[in-house]
């Protein structure tokens, strides 16, 4: 249980410091307007939520075992549509 608890207290820091600095960065570094902004934050979170799956998995590093290609494949299926929902809306 120690293992859980200390993974996700890293990844609950790691997480946020990552969507703020994103944040941070489009906002006053490449100046993009507030519709932009939504969609790139929109698919940050949906990737790092995706990616966490890999994180998890394993006790070691997430590339020291293969992930199953049915996980693969969901996580791939489910990135593709939200790349889709950003860049064709969902109306």
């Amino acid at each position: 249980m120690r293992l859980v608890i200390g993974m996700a207290s890293v990844l609950g820091l790691i997480g946020p410091i990552a969507a703020f600095g994103l944040f941070f960065m489009a906002d006053r570094g490449f100046h993009m307007d507030h519709a932009h902004l939504q969609t790139l934050m929109y698919l940050m979170l949906s990737v790092a939520g995706s990616l966490t799956i890999f994180l998890t998995r394993t006790r070691g590093p997430f590339w020291s075992i293969r992930p199953k290609r049915i996980l693969l494949l969901a996580v791939l299926g489910a990135e593709a549509i939200a790349t889709l929902l950003a860049v064709f809306g969902s109306s």
